[in-house]
């Protein structure tokens, strides 16, 4: 598990925004996994991406998004993400976010 949440927060996993820096340019960051045509980075994936995976994680551990600005309980999501906000999210101390992560 900490492995886990190690590889996100160094940025060592396999997002489509990772991708395209490490294929020097040649792959597309859009998100491969929902339909609405954004970059998939972390604070995209963490707290808007609508596929439904997530979705059903941040149904799961709602709890933990309700403290986010401008979290939806409807939607499940945050309609206007910022880095702030994911910094945030990944800062809370609580052990939900362990098992959020892995």
């Amino acid at each position: 598990m900490v492995r886990c949440v190690s590889r996100f927060r160094l940025q060592a996993h396999t997002l489509q925004v990772d991708r395209n820096i490490w294929s020097r340019g040649d792959e597309s960051t859009i998100c491969d996994k929902c339909s609405l045509h954004e970059d998939q980075d972390e604070a995209r994936v963490l707290l808007k991406c609508m596929c439904p995976e997530v979705c059903r994680l941040r149904r799961t551990f709602s709890v933990m998004f309700q403290q986010v600005p401008g979290y939806s309980q409807t939607a499940h999501c945050v309609p206007h993400v910022t880095t702030r906000t994911a910094f945030a999210f990944l800062s809370q101390k609580k052990i939900q976010a362990l098992q959020f992560y892995f």
